[in-house]
């Protein structure tokens, strides 16, 4: 199986490539996120293996070499394609120095695909990325077949949301609009878990917004309160 790094003219239609793997692509192996890790000392590094391409995120460890990791990726649907990928990777990360190969590929989990992955001498480990599960939603129907295709505990909490009067707005990735966002994050993330700073996540925001791949929201409550007035006579 040919693998090698990929050219300068494949690296700047990237996603194209990315879009093109069996799995129809994924947001963590897309360009602008592995570009976003440098801000945290990972080198993108951008692979060809036969016809799947590899978005791998490489950083050095003093005293064992390099370690390379494939956010949500190698973007296979099955776990024979990733047995032969993965004894490839193996081979080839060794010629570049590399001592330990850390995969999330999105595979369905059933007993006959972890038997072959522990066959093919993998090893669990937690899931780097916090979204482990993937829920696609067709957004191409009608408004009312998106909404019959959800559960009724979703259909729910819209419906609710819609009658407490929640609207949703669609902003742009200004400084303002990321302020706000990146207050509402460190609301959500207080005593649960940690954030970067807001430099990181500004740059993050506007890297989406400006290729198109990502845009803000925000969710609106309108109240209304009303008052009664009493007249004494």
């Amino acid at each position: 199986m040919d693998i090698r790094f990929a050219t300068n003219d494949e690296r700047s239609s990237w996603n194209m490539h990315i879009l093109a793997n069996p799995d129809k692509g994924n947001v963590f192996q897309g360009y602008e996120f592995a570009e976003q890790k440098r801000l945290g000392g990972w080198t993108p590094r951008y692979i060809i293996i036969a016809d799947v391409a590899i978005t791998i995120l490489e950083k050095s460890v003093i005293g064992l070499g390099k370690l390379w990791y494939l956010p949500k990726g190698p973007g296979v649907t099955t776990a024979s394609e990733l047995e032969s990928i993965v004894s490839n990777l193996k081979i080839f990360g060794k010629k570049h120095g590399v001592f330990l190969v850390k995969i999330e590929p999105e595979l369905l989990k059933t007993s006959e695909t972890l038997a072959k992955l522990e066959n093919a001498g993998l090893i669990v480990a937690s899931p780097i990325q916090p979204n482990f599960s993937t829920v696609t939603i067709d957004l191409t129907h009608d408004l009312e077949t998106v909404m019959a295709s959800l559960n009724q505990k979703g259909r729910h909490a819209i419906r609710r949301a819609e009658r407490d009067g929640v609207t949703v707005k669609q902003v742009k990735a200004t400084e303002e609009n990321c302020r706000r966002m990146y207050t509402l994050l460190q609301t959500t993330a207080e005593g649960s878990f940690r954030i970067r700073s807001y430099e990181y996540y500004k740059k993050f925001w506007i890297r989406y917004a400006e290729v198109g791949f990502g845009q803000l929201f925000f969710a609106l409550i309108i109240s209304i309160v009303c008052s009664i007035g009493y007249m004494h006579i």
